[in-house]
């Protein structure tokens, strides 16, 4: 995250009740630190708080402990640790990633405090001054040794994490090994698509019609499904170029400057006057949120700008289309890319009930939710949201009976659905903690791409699209939430 910006903020129930003001200049365009960009060390990523804790302090208080640990490294730590370190590192409040916040103690501190816990002996103050960091202040803890360390002034709370106690989820080493591979892939990606710039709140709760709740900072984040997927292939190492247009507003600038520092080629696309594409985003507590799309320069897409770069999208691997362009356009670059050997993968959303003939013969591959999917398909969503008893063999004949060969169907937190050959094959979720699921379906979508560039096939690529959408979930936003390959595997422990 930039110098100066706080993370997001869900405000108490207490708070809401009681009507309390909003803090003043709270509106930030937040740009995306690219890792390339801004080396950081590796952190170990945060696991659920002991006892459903989820205790959050104000900068005074973060001052105060930053504090009290600097003193405590003077006077705490035992000579035979001290003399083996040419020089005590201070505690750093930092960013890793675009999102996620760390304090680091000296590794001295934390070695005293291990070893006064091993000893059984009485807590030592630097074991207290540790302990008072993980659980008055939960927070993710590192010895404070990486290079490219970069602190960050809080300016306002800060979201609760913990390191000790717990374990990283797991990555197969298959996947892994997949999931590096994708930087060194000579296939590329094409996405003709939507740019927006999002502007995001968040609420304890989503607001029921007609209500109005009161939510946290408004924050202008650079989104649109095309520019999210496009940035999520390309930030995992994938070749990249976006078509599509954006206006002459600041918006447009901002958006273009993310998508460039994510490696996205972004020289085709179209310049037009008036308002670029924006989205309404409300976030509630539990990384849940609803979402209101205005196309703007979006709708400025026309058949014959994607006829005038035919010859570009014919050299692409594979393309990749959602539905936030007009459908004329969407039609025109399936219908080239398909005669001209391109895998078409079509993300059918926003959702709409019935897809035009012409796009269904076009696409080789359909990607929905289970959402989209129970309405494309006349499916009976199941009440408790428990896909595991859904009749499999008859989604299988249903999505072959609409017109595609090959589909995806995601379900959250269960997982996906493969569908190839007739058959289907179920892929596990990753299991993590979520904090705001906005970017993880764009996540998602971008990785397969990647991956079938890359040639491995869907349902690799499907496996591997499971650990970066779950590494998008713990991150707030959809490209700020948006990792490396090396960022992603290095999130998960070996399997």
């Amino acid at each position: 995250m930039p110098e100066g910006i706080e993370p997001p903020v869900v405000p108490s129930e207490a708070e809401e009740a009681q009507g309390e003001s909003e803090p003043g200049a709270d509106t930030e365009r937040i740009p995306v630190i690219s890792p390339a960009a801004e080396p950081m060390p590796a952190a170990i990523p945060p696991v659920p708080l002991p006892g459903g804790q989820d205790d959050r302090l104000s900068q005074e208080r973060l001052a105060s402990l930053v504090h009290s640990v600097e003193e405590s490294a003077q006077i705490a730590v035992p000579s035979a640790l001290t003399q083996s370190q040419s020089q005590m590192q201070p505690l750093v409040v930092q960013a890793p990633t675009a999102t996620q916040p760390v304090v680091q103690v000296p590794a001295v501190v934390q070695q005293a405090a291990s070893k006064s816990a091993a000893a059984s002996a009485p807590p030592s103050l630097a074991q207290a001054v540790v302990q008072s960091v993980t659980q008055s202040m939960p927070a993710i803890v590192t010895n404070g040794t990486g290079s490219g360390l970069k602190p960050v002034v809080m300016t306002g709370v800060i979201p609760a994490v913990v390191l000790d106690g717990g374990t990283r989820p797991a990555m197969p080493q298959e996947v892994r090994d997949r999931l590096l591979s994708l930087e060194r892939a000579e296939g590329s990606v094409a996405v003709v698509g939507s740019m927006n710039a999002d502007y995001t709140v968040t609420s304890r709760r989503l607001p029921q019609p007609g209500e109005t709740v009161k939510g946290g900072a408004l924050r202008i984040l650079p989104g649109g499904k095309g520019a999210n997927q496009a940035a999520a292939a390309a930030r995992l190492g994938a070749n990249v170029c976006l078509y599509g247009a954006v206006g002459d507003d600041a918006n447009a600038d901002f958006l273009l400057g993310q998508l460039d520092a994510a490696g996205v080629d972004t020289s085709e696309i179209l310049h037009t006057e008036g308002a670029t594409g924006t989205t309404v985003i409300t976030v509630d507590a539990n990384g849940e949120n609803t979402i209101v799309y205005s196309p703007g320069s979006n709708g400025k897409v026309s058949a014959g700008y994607v006829q005038s770069h035919r010859d570009a999208l014919a050299e692409a691997s594979v393309l990749g289309l959602c539905l936030e362009s007009p459908m004329a356009t969407v039609i025109a670059a399936a219908e080239a890319a398909h005669a001209d050997g391109v895998t078409v993968l079509l993300n059918e959303s926003p959702f709409i009930p019935e897809l035009p003939h012409e796009l269904v013969t076009s696409t080789d591959i359909l990607l929905v939710n289970e959402h989209e999917a129970s309405q494309l398909l006349e499916l009976d969503e199941p009440c408790d949201g428990d896909w595991s008893r859904c009749d499999w063999n008859d989604v299988v004949s249903r999505v072959a009976d609409y017109g595609f060969e090959r589909a995806i169907i995601t379900l959250g937190d269960e997982g996906s659905v493969v569908v190839e050959d007739y058959r289907w094959h179920r892929v596990e979720a990753a299991k993590v903690v979520a904090k705001d699921t906005t970017g993880c379906g764009d996540a998602f979508m971008g990785t397969v791409l990647a991956g079938l560039a890359a040639g491995y096939s869907l349902l690799e690529s499907a496996q591997v699209a499971s650990y970066v959408a779950g590494y998008a979930a713990t991150r707030f936003g959809a490209q700020s939430s948006f990792g490396s390959a090396a960022d992603v595997a290095s999130y998960f422990s070996v399997m």
